[in-house]
């Protein structure tokens, strides 16, 4: 069996274009790949819904659904009843959207080879309500464990002659976030070995924008990731995939997304500085073109703030931004003339920020004769003329 999936498009998050023109690609990827089913784990819109939000992914799921039949569950971003209603969009194939865990056994062109069971995110209300003395961490915990169970008593009446797969929206431990720290999330939580002991074959999971799998544990437990860029430290490299059950694994497939990032810049007298600063950052003119840009710009106190942010704007965009943010930090003048001395290359520069640092010039004369002595020093001519 081949199961295309993909999940985590947080619709509604304010970047609709980006991600839809991923989802797009990711049709592509799984009409060509002759996919038997699709699976969708979870938080496909990023809050409650809007009506435009709706809109857009009844049109998504519908693409997919001329390709093959979806399967649907639900993450933490969606709210109760906001996916029922894609479950009675008209296709060619079915819309199956489940809010509470269940198992099937779906058709597929191999034959009746797997057993499909679904693990939409847990809510806590109920089991809260019954232990209100309980803590948040106990409730995870319990919740964790009650998912536990009902996996094992579902691989356990199921056919012995199958392969089990799991699709959810949980968090594995030692799963990674966009900066390859561990995560530490709230809700389900499984030990990086608990699926394979029950005997799960494949595990498509949901929850984390990075795309990685358990290789310790079985390359088969995977999250696909976000489609799109969703924040300035995510990394552009997103991708698909297609899982099949007939002995080839998982394929990766990698989306043309858009790049999200952040730049921090410093602004000087004039524009002199900023163009030095931003020129200087490596790779930072080859990865404009066509970004999502922020700027993190620092502002000596004083300043004219409207216009060193205009300026700045320009001139990303004219480097071909396709967007960009700037975000002015006015920093006190004291700092910013410490940098100034420390950054200095040459003795007689750092010997001129310390004189604007402490605005305390000595004469013309003084200053040229230090100058001359100190650059001597610097060069050595001091040495070779003795």
């Amino acid at each position: 069996m081949r199961i295309g999936s993909s999940g985590d498009w947080h619709l509604d998050c304010g970047l609709d274009a980006d991600i839809e023109r991923s989802v797009h690609q990711i049709a592509k990827v799984f009409r060509d790949g002759n996919v038997d089913m699709i699976a969708l784990p979870g938080d496909l819109f990023d809050r409650k819904s809007t009506p435009e939000g709706r809109n857009l992914l009844r049109a998504l799921i519908q693409e997919m659904a001329e390709i093959a039949p979806v399967i649907i569950c639900y993450g933490n971003h969606e709210e109760p009843g906001d996916l029922d209603i894609f479950g009675q969009v008209r296709s060619k194939f079915s819309i199956t959207v489940f809010d509470r865990p269940d198992s099937f056994c779906p058709a597929s062109a191999y034959g009746p080879d797997c057993m499909i069971h679904v693990l939409p995110w847990f809510t806590k209300s109920t089991w809260q309500a019954a232990h209100a003395g309980e803590s948040k961490e106990e409730g995870d915990i319990a919740v964790s464990r009650l998912a536990m169970d009902f996996l094992k008593q579902a691989v356990y009446l199921s056919p012995k002659d199958r392969k089990h797969v799991l699709i959810s929206h949980l968090t594995i431990d030692g799963a990674r976030l966009e900066n390859h720290q561990p995560f530490k999330g709230e809700g389900i939580k499984f030990g990086r070995y608990d699926l394979e002991e029950v005997g799960f074959y494949a595990g498509i999971l949901g929850h984390i924008h990075l795309r990685q799998q358990f290789e310790e544990a079985s390359p088969l437990f995977f999250y696909n990731g976000s489609p799109a860029a969703l924040d300035y430290g995510e990394s552009p490299e997103k991708y698909c995939s297609i899982l099949d059950t007939n002995g080839v694994g998982v394929e990766w497939y990698r989306l043309e997304t858009v790049d999200r990032f952040s730049l921090e810049l410093e602004w000087g007298t004039g524009i002199s500085r900023f163009e030095a600063s931003y020129l200087g950052i490596t790779g930072v003119r080859e990865r404009i073109p066509g970004a999502r840009v922020r700027a993190l710009l620092k502002v000596p106190e004083g300043e004219d703030i409207a216009h060193a942010k205009a300026e700045v704007e320009r001139m990303i965009m004219e480097a071909g931004a396709l967007e960009t943010k700037v975000e002015p930090q006015v920093v006190p003048k004291t700092l910013v003339r410490s940098v100034d001395i420390s950054s200095a290359e040459r003795l007689p520069d750092k010997l001129d920020a310390y004189w604007k640092a402490n605005d305390n010039y000595p004469s013309v004369e003084d200053q040229q004769g230090m100058k001359m002595k100190l650059t001597e020093l610097e060069t050595g001519s001091v040495f070779r003329s003795t």
